[in-house]
């Protein structure tokens, strides 16, 4: 299930194991089946979105006028800030001129639905995504010519305010384009479809601008690693992410590879805990990579800061720590 049952829903299930437990003065635990469990935690919110937008004769868009509606659920859970999300990601990629946009979180009488992964995001995109289709069947052009025209570019300011600098997006589109042979591949399929009335097959091109860290929190964006080094070239790494099966561990040994250019097999890694590391930013938010791998990489360069190469025997013939933390 999603990270919100976890985070926020369990408090329902939290409150009926105390009470047994404290009635029965004996440890309890409470197994839910998997249909029972999300009935009780919710799943992800319905939107609706109600829009009007203005554009050229080329696909160009030039204003945007939206009311996005989520289905929050008996309660508010977390439906406001994924709202919030929502919005900040509404336009991915694209430059828009003009926009006027609103968010508006519906009370129902339904289960209360709760955060999952993308946290409004997912939602946003098929609002903008369903957009740039209708425009492109409008105007009698291929989509993706729409998508390209509308692509973000260096400099542009986007609606919350963040002007972009080394702006890449036109660049991955054209390679994209190219390496995976897009125009080749899509009259194959028109090709296809011509020639079969009930089997179809389809292609697309999207692109996708997904934020991370967290939303007006800057202070979250702090991360602690510890790394070891013994005599015989071996290294020890602990830091305050949690592995989730996401590949942190992975990317953070990397990480330690390529700086230190030493062999994989020489690097070592700890399980997290904050008996090592304390006060670590919660991984979440598509930035644990970014925030422990940072601090990994500003650790080891302040090993070997001022080293030689063989900085290893350098530093301990000098009586020089080879402990190194960041935070």
């Amino acid at each position: 299930g999603g990270f919100g049952g976890k985070k926020y829903r369990i408090s329902a299930l939290s409150a009926a194991v105390a009470v047994a437990a404290r009635k029965s003065r004996r440890p309890i635990r409470l197994i839910v089946d998997r249909h029972v469990d999300m009935t009780i935690k919710g799943g992800r919110s319905l939107y609706l979105a109600k829009y009007k937008v203005g554009f050229k004769n080329d696909g160009k868009i030039k204003a945007v006028q939206i009311t996005v509606y989520s289905n929050a659920g008996f309660s508010l859970d977390a439906s406001v800030v994924i709202m919030r999300y929502s919005l900040i990601k509404l336009f991915g990629s694209y430059e828009i001129e003009n926009c006027d946009y609103t968010g508006i979180v519906c009370y129902t009488n339904t289960i209360s639905n709760t955060a999952f992964r993308g946290f409004g995001a997912p939602q946003a995109i098929w609002i903008t995504e369903k957009i740039i289709t209708e425009v492109a069947n409008r105007c009698k052009i291929s989509q993706e010519k729409i998508r390209e025209a509308c692509l973000h570019r260096d400099g542009y300011i986007t609606s919350f305010n963040q002007k972009l600098e080394n702006c890449q997006i036109r660049n991955v589109w054209n390679e994209l384009i190219q390496r995976s042979d897009y125009q080749s591949r899509k009259l194959q399929v028109e090709a296809f479809n011509r020639n079969n009335r009930f089997k179809k097959r389809g292609i697309a091109i999207v692109p996708c601008s997904h934020g991370i860290g967290y939303l007006g929190r800057t202070f979250f964006d702090q991360a602690g690693a510890l790394i070891q080094v013994y005599t015989d070239g071996s290294l020890l790494l602990s830091h305050g992410g949690i592995e989730l099966g996401q590949g942190l561990h992975t990317k953070l040994i990397q990480i330690c590879t390529r700086v230190l250019d030493v062999p994989i097999e020489k690097i070592h890694l700890i399980e997290s805990s904050s008996a090592i590391v304390p006060n670590s930013t919660q991984t979440a938010n598509s930035s644990a990579t970014d925030l422990f791998g940072g601090a990994t990489k500003v650790m080891i360069m302040i090993l070997i800061q001022n080293s030689a190469r063989s900085w290893l025997p350098c530093l301990y013939t000098k009586k020089i720590s080879m402990l190194s933390n960041r935070k």
